[in-house]
């Protein structure tokens, strides 16, 4: 439950969240608070929990990590320079493979020896590591 305070210019703030599983308090300023899950899901169709509903819940770091925790993906977030050189990899697929995205699918989804059996979808998904896949795509076979 997030608990709002109002500032002078009249514009509301979330002042702090209170973690709806164990009941914590986490003030605006906190690490915990930075770090919280709040879900606010509108149910559409044929929704479990029934149509036109709204689902919300706030947790605090620690009840996310004790019941999503088996299945949380946490993952490291991108880099600039990871960025740079994905967006340079696309480039150079597009420009390899003029432009035919049925053939650049393809090839992103085909295993490849180069890359250890993995699929260059496989290995960037895995790595975030464009180069290696930039020296296959130079040597391939694949590309027109």
């Amino acid at each position: 439950m997030k608990n709002l305070h109002s500032t002078q210019e009249s514009t509301l703030i979330i002042a702090e969240i209170v973690c709806d599983r164990c009941g914590i308090t986490m003030p605006a300023e906190s690490a915990e608070f930075h770090s919280a899950l709040s879900v606010n899901q509108y149910c559409e169709g044929k929704s479990v929990f029934g149509e036109g509903k709204l689902l919300r819940i706030d947790l605090c770091p620690n009840c996310i990590q004790e019941t999503l925790g088996p299945w949380l993906r946490v993952i490291e977030p991108i880099a600039n320079s990871q960025i740079q050189r994905m967006t340079e990899f696309i480039l150079k697929i597009q420009d390899s493979f003029a432009n035919d995205q049925t053939a650049i699918d393809t090839w992103l989804d085909t295993e490849c020896s180069g890359l250890g059996g993995e699929s260059p979808h496989a290995f960037l998904e895995r790595t975030g590591e464009t180069e290696p896949i930039v020296q296959l795509l130079r040597t391939s076979s694949l590309t027109h």
